[in-house]
């Protein structure tokens, strides 16, 4: 019996050694992953000399959307935002870097952007510019949003078979008169004046002459501040681009049906290009290499967050930025 309770004190023993040290080796294990992970991680120290790419993804905003936690989780790439406050940061801050030798536009993942949200990166970029800096534009296919921006770029650079949307803006609207008569619904509209427009869907089939005119008159003055910096940006002259659109079946039909020649000829991009060409004209106007001599660029969100570093060390005084919107009550 002595010996039966010597066995099993042994056995109770290593039981509890087990139920302590198993679960002290998970933690020890835990702690190390994370450990290694945090200095793998470790922002490195940006290199002496280097591209800035400017790659945003998702639309440009001015305050974030708040997400829970689960619906960022989930979240698809069209729902990802980018702050235009920090792409400008991004931009001011390379003008004077002189680690960063020029800037890279790549926006093919770029949702928009509004022209009053291109009208302040292009300020940026001028600002850049005036320094002697380089900008080059890359893209498979540019939308018309997109393109607003790279047409400010030193260099445009286009797959051979891409293209640009060019479509001047325009406005859809439904109209439901018809529609509400055969399903018997009876509106009471009650309005003052002409230009009362939010009302004729209701009243009308079609857009009135009223509202046709005041439409027109702020689609052209949009459009006229689109042409205007496009035109500017590829040194064109006023009408230039409008006369293009125009006459586009003709300038595509001379290049036989080739939508990235016929804008090459036009002088809307500089190449057609993509891979290892592109890449090494790219890195040409770029002027930086790694250690193993390839293209070296810098992504703004790691190089705002190194100036960001840099600016809190120093102990600088920082302003907050509060962005407000809706009714206050």
């Amino acid at each position: 019996m002595d010996l039966l309770r010597a066995v099993w004190r042994i056995l109770a023993g290593i039981s509890k050694a087990i139920s302590v040290l198993v679960p002290l080796l998970f933690v020890v294990i835990f702690f190390a992953a994370i450990s290694v992970s945090v200095s793998e991680n470790a922002p490195k120290p940006l290199p002496d000399r280097a591209g800035l790419l400017i790659a945003p993804t998702g639309r440009l905003v001015e305050d974030r959307t708040p997400l829970k936690p689960l619906d960022a989780l989930f979240a698809d790439e069209l729902s990802v935002e980018t702050l235009l406050s920090t792409l400008i940061e991004g931009i001011d801050a390379a003008a004077d870097d002189e680690r960063i030798t020029s800037i890279v536009l790549d926006l093919e993942n770029l949702a928009g952007p509004s022209t009053s949200q291109s009208m302040e990166i292009i300020e940026a970029l001028d600002r850049f510019t005036d320094t002697g800096k380089p900008v080059v534009a890359i893209g498979d296919y540019f939308t018309q949003s997109q393109y607003l921006l790279a047409s400010q770029a030193d260099t445009v650079f286009l797959h051979p078979e891409g293209g640009i949307s060019l479509m001047g803006f325009d406005v859809y609207r439904s109209y439901l008169r018809r529609f509400l008569e055969k399903i018997k619904v009876n509106f009471h509209i009650f309005r003052a004046g002409e230009n009362k427009s939010a009302v004729e869907p209701f009243m009308r089939d079609d857009m009135s002459p009223q509202e046709r005119e005041v439409v027109g008159k702020w689609l052209n003055s949009l459009w006229n501040d689109y042409t205007t910096l496009v035109e500017k940006g590829r040194n064109k002259s006023p009408g230039e681009v409008t006369a293009f659109i125009n006459d586009f079946p003709g300038r595509l039909e001379a290049n036989g049906g080739n939508l990235a020649e016929a804008f090459l000829q036009e002088g809307y991009v500089d190449e057609l290009l993509y891979g290892d060409d592109l890449e090494e004209r790219v890195t040409e106007i770029v002027d930086a290499r790694d250690e193993e001599g390839d293209l070296q660029l810098v992504s703004l969100k790691r190089y705002v967050s190194d100036i960001r570093d840099a600016f809190e060390s120093e102990g600088q005084p920082l302003i907050a930025i509060v962005p407000i919107e809706g009714t206050l009550v």
